[in-house]
């Protein structure tokens, strides 16, 4: 079915049905999928804009420059084409970015900063793998301690309720900041034991 088109300077018609096509400007990348509408514009203005923006991500895959590649992943969503392979390496772009030597005393500044024992753990173990030795990574572990320290404070606290929902949850956050699990063990079973006393009590 076709329509007339929407601008005058534009001799194509519009086509009203949705279609598919694919760039690969660069070997050895995967091919990016785009999808066409006809919303916003006449279908060959749309497709033409589509392959710029496909082309631009691609080219900022290769580029292996993460700024660029961020920022060629929202145009491309914005179009609607699929930036899954994209996000991937972006990803992994950012990982190596945080990994730079010069930037872990950063990284652990940010991360203390939060106040957020999961974050301080998490950053702490990616900075570990690769430079165990990084400037600044004593002071973080002393402030993931101090986390530490108040989550098994918490979890005595629960215990001593008698509250098992509690239990668990201070587990979970136990376990995702990095508490070695034989000192949770009298928690798992203070848990257990608080949770068969709720069943006989109903």
């Amino acid at each position: 079915k076709l329509i007339t088109c929407c601008t005058a300077s534009c001799s194509q018609p519009k086509v009203s049905r949705l279609f598919r096509t694919s760039v690969r400007p660069v070997r050895g990348w995967p091919t990016i999928a785009v999808c066409k509408g006809t919303m916003g514009g006449c279908e060959s203005c749309a497709t033409g804009r589509r392959k710029d923006v496909a082309v631009n991500l691609v080219e900022s895959m290769a580029s292996g420059n993460a700024n660029q590649l961020r920022s060629a992943i929202q145009k491309a969503e914005s179009c609607g084409i699929d930036t899954m392979s994209a996000r991937r390496q972006y990803s992994e772009l950012a990982r190596q970015d945080r990994q730079r030597p010069d930037r872990t005393p950063d990284m652990l500044q940010w991360a203390m900063s939060t106040q957020d024992g999961v974050i301080i753990h998490n950053v702490i173990e990616e900075i570990e793998a690769v430079s165990p030795d990084a400037e600044g990574l004593e002071a973080a572990r002393q402030r993931l301690m101090f986390h530490h320290e108040e989550v098994k404070y918490k979890l005595r606290q629960f215990a001593q309720r008698g509250d098992a929902r509690g239990l668990a949850a201070g587990l979970d956050r136990a376990r995702r900041i990095g508490i070695p699990e034989e000192e949770l063990a009298w928690a798992d079973k203070s848990k257990l034991s608080q949770a068969g006393a709720d069943c006989e009590g109903k």
